[in-house]
């Protein structure tokens, strides 16, 4: 056996360990970049507050209930930092084990030492379940499997406490644990065994769901009418199916709408369901309790498909379940002796070589942006994106092209279009252009902000960034008390946000009103007080800089000209020239 799980070991270091060159990506910017709750070990918030506290992306949302996943992701910073190597590191060290956990239970089902490490190696190299392993964020995927198959493990060698002390681990790790007794219960069918083995975890998760309804808020089922969700259902259902038993793919994200779509994803389901169908009257076979295991743990994931997010069916949705969908194909490849000796051995060698090239995306911001536009055209999210990376490498005409091609499909992320394009033209000094299109962003936000205020109950939206932003771009015109009216309409809503405090503050200094600038100044207080240490002066030097900080340079050269003393004038007229330059605007006066 010991040659098994290391062969095993090596197959996962080959088919994973390229995915640590990955940098942060998507979430893991919330999550862990951003997020100042992972900062220190805050053992009891983790269990006592959602997923998502304190994140940036959060505002509110209330949704997930992962505590171990939270308290790992400090864990990992006390040890990295922000070096992302470490936290990949982790994600593949779990997966690993789950493989190994994946071997010793497969041989306790029955199978051979070689069957169990082929499944278990195919499992562990697969190129559909890149999603779980190569992105931090899904990291709750892979602790919930590693501990409910120790947990199953351990139930199969009649440790039944252990294995109840183990089961919370998984549910502290991902809410699709809840399946676990009945999956149990299918396993106790097959051995023939009495269901009251199961009554202990059973009675872990109506706690765990009692406590878990403390503090999460539920999400709001699907708008789309009922027959809409049953045929996605069953479409999602044969997706996965063919997920787990068919390891292989070019993508790297899954858009929904790829899966329903196509009609014939009705035949793999309709296949899924008569094999676990079959496990009700012929309980002795491998390949239909299998089938029964895997179905059981898919529910979860077929329950996604009817809450309203973008994202209703994906690739890391399927990898608990692939976890007993791929020694599916294993037991049927076995069959034959050629099949068993050639095909089998190429199956895996091809697992690993596509792992490795899905995995390449998944090692670069601009490679992954890249590849998930080119999966998901229909998504402005991954446009969005994709127009930051051609941006970040001067390709600013093609963001622009790329953005602009989304903009007729008004969504919710309309907005943030706009807001890009804004500053696009704000680098090019097109200050006016860029002021229309943050007015029109802020407007549709809020259009946007009622709808989802509407549809989910809950503010999940940040409207703070294009205020920010079209604050600046009125001080850049010099119309400091339009950016005041600005930003203290949005103060009630926004006032929270240090970087808006900070931007209000600047104009409120700007504007001379310093007691208040003061006051609620955060990380930029340094900047205001020395604004408004020249308001407090009289003389004209100082006034002529308080001008040149509001950008209007008319009044600040009519002051500088004023003043009498010939050194001091000079330096004030060359003080004026040079932001003139800074801010691209010499040029344009002198013509």
């Amino acid at each position: 056996m010991k040659k098994w799980i290391i062969l095993l070991i090596l197959v996962g270091i080959l088919g994973n360990a390229f995915l640590v060159k990955g940098p942060f990506l998507w979430d893991d910017e919330f999550f862990i970049v951003e997020n100042p709750n992972i900062r220190q070990i805050h053992f009891k918030d983790y269990f006592l507050k959602p997923h998502w506290l304190e994140t940036g992306f959060a505002m509110g949302f209330r949704g997930f209930y992962r505590p171990l996943v939270s308290l790992s992701f400090a864990v990992d910073y006390q040890l990295y930092k922000l070096d992302s190597r470490g936290y990949h590191l982790t994600n593949i060290f779990f997966h690993i084990l789950a493989s190994i956990l994946l071997f010793l239970v497969l041989l306790e089902i029955g199978f051979t030492e070689s069957q169990s490490f082929l499944a278990s190696a195919i499992f562990s190299s697969a190129a559909t379940l890149r999603e779980a392993v190569a992105w931090i964020s899904a990291r709750g995927d892979i602790f919930a499997l590693f501990f409910m198959l120790l947990s199953f493990y351990l139930i199969m060698k009649r440790k039944d406490l252990w294995a109840i002390l183990v089961f919370p681990f998984a549910l502290f790790s991902k809410e699709m644990s809840v399946v676990f007794p009945f999956f149990l219960m299918v396993y106790f069918y097959y051995k023939r065994e009495k269901f009251n083995r199961v009554l202990p975890f059973l009675v872990l998760d109506i706690l765990f769901l009692i406590l878990r309804s403390q503090f999460t808020s539920s999400r709001i089922l699907s708008t789309y009418s009922i027959p809409i969700l049953i045929t996605r259902t069953f479409k999602a259902l044969g997706f996965y199916f063919v997920q787990g038993v068919f390891p292989f793919t070019g993508r790297v994200f899954l858009s929904p709408m790829t899966v329903y779509t196509k009609w014939w994803f009705y035949i793999p389901a309709a296949l899924f369901i008569m094999l676990v169908a079959a496990f009700v009257f012929k309980r002795t076979s491998k390949v239909f309790l299998l089938s029964a295991m895997s179905f059981i743990l898919l529910l979860p994931s077929l329950a996604v498909v009817w809450i309203e997010i973008p994202h209703t069916v994906a690739f890391r949705f399927g990898y608990i379940p692939a976890a007993f969908l791929v020694p599916i194909s294993v037991l049927l490849l076995s069959s034959r002796e050629i099949l068993k000796k050639v095909v089998l051995p190429v199956f895996l060698a091809g697992a690993i070589v596509n792992s490795n090239i899905v995995n390449l995306y998944w090692t670069s911001s601009s490679l992954f942006w890249e590849k998930t536009h080119l999966d998901a055209p229909e998504d402005p999210y991954f446009a969005i994106r994709l127009a930051g990376v051609y941006i970040q490498k001067g390709r600013v005409k093609d963001a622009e092209s790329l953005l602009q091609g989304y903009l007729d499909r008004t969504n919710s992320y309309t907005p943030v279009i706009l807001h890009i394009l804004a500053l696009i033209e704000e680098s090019r000094g097109n200050l006016r252009k860029a002021e229309a299109l943050l007015t029109n962003s802020i407007f549709l936000s809020r259009e946007f902000e009622k709808w989802e205020m509407k549809t989910y109950g809950e503010l999940v939206y940040d409207l703070s960034s294009h205020y920010i932003a079209l604050s600046r771009i009125l001080r850049k015109q010099g119309r400091i008390e339009d950016a005041e009216k600005l930003m203290k309409s949005g103060f009630s809503s926004y006032g929270k946000n240090p970087d808006f405090r900070d931007e209000y503050a600047i104009v409120l200094g700007l504007a001379g009103k310093c007691e208040n600038a003061i006051k609620i100044a955060s990380k930029r207080r340094e900047s205001v007080l020395e604004i408004c240490a020249l308001w407090k002066k009289k003389d004209l030097y100082s006034r002529a800089k308080i001008m040149l900080y509001r950008n209007q340079f008319e009044k600040a050269k009519e002051l500088c000209s004023s003043i009498k003393e010939n050194i001091k004038r000079e330096k004030c007229l060359s003080e004026t020239e040079e932001r003139m330059k800074r801010m691209g605007l010499l040029r344009q006066n002198t013509k």
